[in-house]
């Protein structure tokens, strides 16, 4: 495996307080925020090799913020959904057995 070069570890250990805000302003709540910041961090590792030092790191690794926060969402709607037709479900299940 490839050194991890040093001026990745300052600069994405200097960027989770902002990574943290911006995945916050599109999940609305903390501990959601930090597993969306988690799977952010396991991503930007995956990606180092494609890191140029010579370019902002900080609009780079927003942009993989944006697409974990943009897949949670999604996920979450997929859940929500599912509890609705679930619920809808037993509701349904509910009357025909008191008929």
């Amino acid at each position: 495996s490839m050194a991890v070069p040093t001026e990745f570890m300052t600069q994405i250990t200097r960027s989770q307080r902002h990574l943290h805000a911006f995945i916050l302003s599109m999940v609305w709540n903390a501990a959601d925020a930090d597993d969306v910041l988690q799977e952010t961090n396991l991503v930007l590792w995956e990606k180092v090799a494609e890191f140029d030092s010579a370019r902002p790191f900080l609009p780079w690794a927003m942009r993989f913020a944006q697409l974990q926060a943009l897949a949670w969402l999604k996920r979450r709607r997929r859940q929500q959904e599912r509890v609705v037709f679930d619920d809808d479900l037993s509701r349904l299940l509910a009357d025909e057995a008191a008929r």
